[in-house]
């Protein structure tokens, strides 16, 4: 009977280390997959982050640029008789959304020889 409980005892120590080893390399794939979701989680940020910066420039220079050909064609319309007919046109781009497009026209300039 002796013989019994040893080996009972042995398989018990063999069982125990096994459910050791498996809880260790479980809480390992764990946390392993935490830190994979955290890394993941933390590029999406990243990514976000630069594509809205990236959005706001690009609509903080059209604004510019159409301010400054706004500002330039009507202060040379001061000095020639012309035209001026701005559009903007709202292309289906996800970035650069927008372009200027400026049109000036001239007076026909008759040249009496």
């Amino acid at each position: 009977m002796k013989g019994i409980l040893c080996t009972f005892s042995k398989n018990s120590i063999y069982i125990a280390a096994a459910a050791a080893f498996i809880v260790t390399v479980v809480a390992a794939v764990v946390i392993v997959a935490a830190a994979a979701a955290a890394v993941v989680v933390v590029v999406v940020v990243v990514v976000v982050v630069v594509v809205v910066v990236v959005v706001v420039v690009v609509v903080v220079v059209v604004v510019v640029v159409v301010v400054v050909v706004v500002v330039f064609v009507f202060s040379a319309c001061v000095f020639v008789d012309c035209s001026v007919e701005i559009e903007i046109q709202l292309l289906d781009t996800p970035l650069i959304g927008f372009i200027l497009i400026a049109r000036i026209q001239l007076p026909q300039l008759l040249v009496l020889g």
